[in-house]
């Protein structure tokens, strides 16, 4: 697709953009008491592909010299929608080189690219998430523009990086025993995943072929953790999702109270935070991913936090991402770590809003961290 000053084309990225997808990935980073760069090594187009069931990475090109001046990222998956399975689409990886940052109809155009992309592809929801400290783009797309989608705030999302060693003291509930999951066990977690993510709105519907054929890269079976009543049954569950293969996230520079705890490991250790790497260092980490908890129980949820814990000791922390309309919240926001906060929005390029599926109220959001 070209743009209409016939300078730029919209196209999609192949295998062979990845070298330079990489590039310009590396040369962005965030903002905050945190700044990361973010960066998919080895390969940057196959790491893409692994966000989602199908996924569009859409490029601008300048037809003046061939070089990518911008990209931008749609993941489609299957979620649950009041109760149902449907196509959903989280829109990310929105990055311009820096040399082009001024010029106005790249946006536009890899907005409309990617808008096409979603109609084609019958996508009920598109959300996206900006960090909080994002300023920048929090004003550049929550301002409504004729010619962008509707970005509407739907609410908050927090993630904590909590420290394995405080974590692990979880792992004591006498009602409780946490273990990983073996192949027998899967047809009692998927039904609990099932019956959870049919409660929420957004939760990856997943299926044991899918963990096998690693769809998910990363996770299989055996990455699950579960939580198991004195009755033996399962009363919580949890994979432990490492990307480090393909995407990484490195420490560039550090402010406010992090850069007090880099500089005194000590305070670390005994207020039970995560011990911050050195700046410049590959931060190691993983995600506890597609977690359900049976009714919401507080105990269980913990013993599946201390659970994670005890079989990630060579990682320094564990990130746990949360909704905050989600009834455990609390009991995040109660547990020692970092904390970093998106603000969740959906994305609709469909100026005429009559007719279209509505998400019913009384389901709460589940957005899946490792995949945000």
């Amino acid at each position: 697709m070209k743009c209409r000053n016939s300078r730029f084309i919209f196209e999609e990225a192949q295998t062979s953009d990845s070298g330079e997808i990489l590039r310009l990935l590396e040369e962005d980073k965030s903002e905050g008491d945190i700044s990361l760069i973010h960066t998919r090594r080895p390969d940057a187009y196959v790491s893409f592909m692994y966000e989602g069931d199908e996924v569009c990475v859409a490029l601008c090109r300048d037809i003046q010299n061939g070089n990518i001046a911008g990209i931008g990222a749609l993941a489609v998956k299957r979620a649950y929608i009041n109760g149902s399975v449907e196509k959903v689409g989280y829109l990310f990886g929105l990055h311009i080189k820096q040399s082009y940052r001024k010029i106005f109809p790249i946006l536009p155009g890899g907005y409309r690219f990617l808008g096409d992309y979603a109609l084609k592809k019958d996508i009920k929801f598109v959300y996206t998430t900006i960090l909080e400290g994002n300023v920048y783009a929090r004003k550049l797309l929550e301002k409504k523009r004729s010619f962008m989608p509707e970005y509407s705030f739907l609410g908050n999302y927090e993630v904590k990086a909590i420290s394995v060693s405080y974590a692990r003291k979880f792992s004591r509930y006498r009602h409780f025993t946490a273990r990983r999951c073996e192949k027998k066990d899967m047809e009692d977690v998927l039904q609990l995943v099932t019956d959870f993510g049919k409660c929420r709105q957004f939760y990856q519907a997943i299926t044991e072929k899918e963990l096998l054929t690693g769809l998910y890269q990363g996770i299989k079976t055996d990455h699950f953790i579960g939580v198991w009543s004195k009755k033996g049954d399962l009363a919580a569950c949890g994979a432990l999702w490492d990307q480090t293969d393909y995407k990484q996230y490195y420490a560039a520079k550090f402010g406010g109270m992090i850069r007090v705890l880099a500089r005194m490991p000590i305070v670390s250790r005994i207020f039970g935070y995560p011990l911050i790497q050195p700046e410049n260092s590959l931060i190691r980490f993983a995600t506890l991913s597609f977690w359900a908890a049976r009714g919401n129980d507080r105990d269980a949820f913990h013993a599946l936090i201390g659970g994670i814990a005890r079989e990630s000791r060579e990682l320094p922390f564990i990130n746990v991402g949360m909704y905050e309309k989600e009834p455990l919240f609390s009991t995040l926001q109660g547990m020692r770590g970092i904390r970093y906060c998106s603000r969740v929005y959906l994305v609709d390029w469909r100026k005429e809003k009559t007719g279209l599926l509505q998400l019913d109220d009384f389901r709460i959001p589940y957005f899946e961290c490792g995949l945000l």
